[in-house]
């Protein structure tokens, strides 16, 4: 797929084949489909001259996705084109805001924040096995929506789980949300 046919007799990857093909298997567990992946190598190694674009350029994704963003100089900003569709201009407001639902390490979304960064909810790998939790807590919501299926007022449920209001409401919330959805 990037440019080793790991076939040939004694042919061996590269540390930017072993990066490229780490984050192709990201942008795949994220969603990303093998045939997008596959277009925006080509894409991406083509408009920027990358040989290995994978592992040299900084790239994102919105599970659908792969998303490059550059310093356009003919509009004199920052432009955000989907790799994947042969560099289609997205729609920079719509993606800023989607993106910032997640927080990235170098490679990958490692926390997402559902309903927004102003939530009190977050989605967190490290925190009650990926189970949606209250931000900087890890107590997850399904507990507390239990705690309310079974009667308990929403101040016990405070109390006990040392909680404010607002955030036992917004783990409530969450869950309603996830009931009409």
């Amino acid at each position: 797929m990037f440019g080793v046919n790991p076939k040939q007799k004694g042919a061996r990857l590269s540390y930017l084949h072993l990066i490229e093909t780490s984050v192709a298997a990201a942008f795949r567990a994220l969603g990303v489909s093998l045939q997008r992946i596959r277009s925006a190598h080509e894409y991406l190694q083509h408009r920027f001259s990358a040989e290995f674009p994978f592992a040299q350029l900084k790239l994102k994704t919105d599970g659908a996705h792969v998303i490059k963003e550059f310093n356009d100089p003919e509009i004199t900003r920052k432009s955000i084109i989907i790799a994947d569709a042969e560099g289609q201009t997205a729609w920079k407001k719509l993606i800023a805001e989607k993106l910032m639902q997640f927080d990235f390490d170098d490679r990958i979304a490692i926390r997402w924040y559902p309903n927004g960064r102003n939530s009190r909810v977050v989605v967190d790998p490290q925190f009650s096995f990926g189970s949606p939790t209250i931000v900087g807590k890890g107590i997850a919501t399904w507990a507390i929506q239990e705690r309310v299926e079974i009667g308990e007022t929403h101040q016990e449920i405070a109390d006990d789980f040392g909680l404010g209001i607002d955030e036992v409401e917004a783990a409530i919330a969450f869950h309603q949300e996830l009931a009409l959805a």
